[in-house]
Order: C-alpha cells, then structure tokens, then sequence
C-alpha cells in the first residue's frame, strides 16, 4: 500500500505503451523498407502524418509524467527523427511542398506544437520554426517595424485584438518566433543568444505560465513558470537521455523514472537562484530503471527499482541508496520484507529462502 502510486506508474506505462505500440510500430517499421526509401515526398508526408495523427488521438493518460514518457518513447525513434530531417531538406523547394501541401501543413503543425518530443538538437529547432514562421507570413500582409534596434517583422493586426505571428530580433542576439496581440506575447519560442530555446508562454517577454525549455547540453525543464524563473513540472537531464524526473517543487525534489547507464555522465542543474552544478555520475552494470522520488539528483524517498537480472526492490531510499522499510524480490523466488540500512538487511525482518525456508526476527548489517 506505501508504494502503490509506483506501482500505478509502472504499470500505467506499460499498458498505454503496449495499447499503441503494435499500430504505431508497424507504420514506423515502413520507413525503413525499401520501396519507402525510393519514394516521393509526397508518400513520406502521408506516411509521417499517419503515424502523428495515431499518436495524438491516443486516450491522454491519468498522469501526464505517463503521457510524455510514451510520446517520448514513439517520437524520439531514429527512423522518425531521419524522416523528419528528410522531409524537412525537401522542403525548402516550395513546388515539392505544394504538391503535399495538406499533409506537409498537418506534419509542420504538429511539430511546431509538439517540437520539445523529438530528439532535435536545438539547432535543428531554431531552423525549422525560422522554416515554419517564414513559411505562415507569406499567407498574409507583413508589416515590419524597428525600436531600439529590435526589429519586429509579422502579419500586420487590423485591431489591437488580433493575434498575429511575428518574429522578434532582440539587438542582445535574442530572437522571439512568437504570437502577440498588439502589445504582448502570448506564447511561441525563443531562441536565447547563449544557444538555449524555449517554448511556451510569456510575460513581459519572460517565460511564464506553461512552457519548455532545452539548453544547449541537452536538459530540459517542462512545467510552470513564474517571470522567467522555473517553478515546477519535469527535467530531463543532460548526457542521460533515458532520465525523466517530476520536480514537485523549487527545491529540486522530483518524482519520475531513471534509466540508469553504465558510467552515466550527467549534467546537473539546481533550481535554487539559478546555480548549476556540473558533476560526473557513475553506475556499475547494466542499464537499471528506477522509478520513484529523488532529493538534489540522489534516489530518496519512495522508489522501486527494476534490475536486470530480474530483481526488483520496493521500498524507501536515502542519499541514492536503500534505507528503512522496503521489499527486495528476489530470483529463483527469494524474498526480504523489513528494516534496511544502506543497502544490506538491518533491524526487523523476515527472508523467504529459494527452498521455502523463512526466518523472521532481527538482522544486524545483513547478519542473523
């Protein structure tokens, strides 16, 4: 009962990930045969669309760390991320693009929106929305105007209540993809001189309200901002792209899953007043999930850990070890219910042997 919201996760995961996997799997298995190889943009378009539009109409999940470990898991494919580099290439021959013009209006859509999804470096990113802003002035009047030597270009409102798409070149090197009314940002991109980008709302040109950021290492913030400063909602960390962590508050306390690497390199970042703290992370074998709470970058909470020889381990943890009550299921039908102290039995416990054999009393440091 401790530790059913990780159960709920972990199977969550599971069952929404093996709901859509055989439909999605198969048309994205299409991009690697020989006859889509040779085919037009056009066919690669139909393709992309089909494959988008079978992940976005998906029953959304109970829990949005779920949701995006799932768009995540299809999205970030190899074979996708080539087909969108592909398509993207072609794309710049506008008779290409008007010969598929409804499916390559649908696929430009869906990235623009769901951009942060992909495995896109941020460069990558910043070409393809300056693509995609370029691409949607043409389609009405644009005004340009110059302040300060910031120099705005966009659709020109007819009142102050319109929304418009502009682009905003900062003299700082900071440019703004953005929607406006008259005089605001209401939400778009920014891509930040230093190399990072953000998606999401503003306010006073600062990110606030839902929004995504990604630095140029890699880490990502999803959640809530509060005038440029982020508050709450997912990180993913640099250097460990199969690391995915909730943070619950500005204290860097988080709740989400960790694929743990053989002499993983993370970058870490800390949310108090802007420092960043660089350090190397190392763990021995072979990758291990972990799903459950963590404190400044260590495993502490409530976790369960999945080991690849099949172990599994339900419990409490302290400074990225365990400690106090937990359950360790064994192979070959062992099992541990009790008190630990850094990772060996200690205190009251009871042991189910592999022959059947239990004992059920006090241990001292993994001693009867």
């Amino acid at each position: 009962e401790l530790f059913e919201y990780e159960r709920d996760i972990i199977s969550e995961i599971r069952k929404s990930i093996s709901g859509v996997n055989k439909v999605v799997s198969q048309k994205i298995e299409e991009i690697s045969s020989e006859e889509f190889i040779k085919a037009d943009l056009q066919a690669k378009f139909m393709l992309l669309k089909k494959i988008l539009k079978l992940l976005s109409v998906t029953k959304p999940s109970k829990s949005k760390l779920v949701s995006k470990i799932i768009l995540f898991h299809f999205l970030r494919n190899p074979l996708i991320t080539n087909l969108v580099y592909e398509v993207f290439e072609k794309s710049q021959n506008e008779e290409l693009v008007a010969s598929t013009k409804n499916n390559a209006e649908y696929v430009f859509d869906f990235l623009y929106k769901n951009v942060e999804f992909f495995s896109f470096s941020t460069e990558f990113v910043r070409k393809f929305i300056e693509f995609y802003f370029e691409y949607e002035l043409k389609k009405q009047k644009i005004y340009t105007r110059t302040v300060r030597g910031n120099k705005f270009r966009g659709n020109e409102p007819n009142t102050s209540k319109d929304i418009i798409k502009g682009i905003l070149e900062k003299t700082n090197g900071d440019i703004f993809y953005t929607e406006w009314n008259k005089k605001e940002i209401l939400h778009g991109y920014l891509f930040l001189q230093k190399g990072d980008f953000y998606k999401g709302g503003f306010k006073n040109k600062r990110p606030h309200g839902q929004g995504y950021r990604q630095n140029k290492e890699g880490t990502i913030y999803d959640g809530s901002w509060n005038n440029g400063y982020f508050e709450e909602g997912y990180q993913r960390l640099a250097y460990s792209p199969d690391q995915f962590g909730e943070i619950m508050d500005s204290e860097t306390l988080r709740t989400g899953v960790a694929i743990y690497q053989k002499n993983d390199k993370r970058l870490i970042e800390s949310h108090k007043k802007k420092e960043v703290i660089e350090k190397t992370q190392k763990t021995k074998g072979d990758p291990e999930t972990y799903i459950g709470q963590f404190h400044e970058e260590c495993r502490s909470g409530n976790g369960t850990m999945y080991y690849t020889d099949g172990a599994v381990y339900i419990g409490e943890w302290d400074d990225d070890r365990i400690n106090g009550q937990g359950v360790h299921y064994g192979v070959n039908n062992e099992k541990y219910c009790g008190e630990w102290l850094y990772g060996t039995y200690n205190g009251h416990g009871e042991k189910v042997y592999e022959n059947g054999d239990h004992y059920v009393g006090e241990w001292k440091m993994g001693m009867i």
